[in-house]
């Protein structure tokens, strides 16, 4: 059994949030999905995820 876990670091609205976890839920349930705001973090953390965010 393979377990996945995805984390994902966001500064979009509750609502929009919410509606993205929902799809992925729905899309793939096998897959464990944290969805955590950016302003959450510590600044280390912000920092790091700046490494590696996508603009679509």
């Amino acid at each position: 059994m393979c377990i996945f876990f995805i984390v994902i670091w966001h500064d979009k609205e509750d609502a929009v949030v919410e509606v993205l976890e929902d799809k992925l839920k729905s899309l793939q349930p096998d897959i464990n999905i944290v969805i955590e705001k950016k302003s959450d973090l510590t600044e280390s953390l912000k920092k790091y995820s700046s490494l590696f965010s996508m603009d679509f």
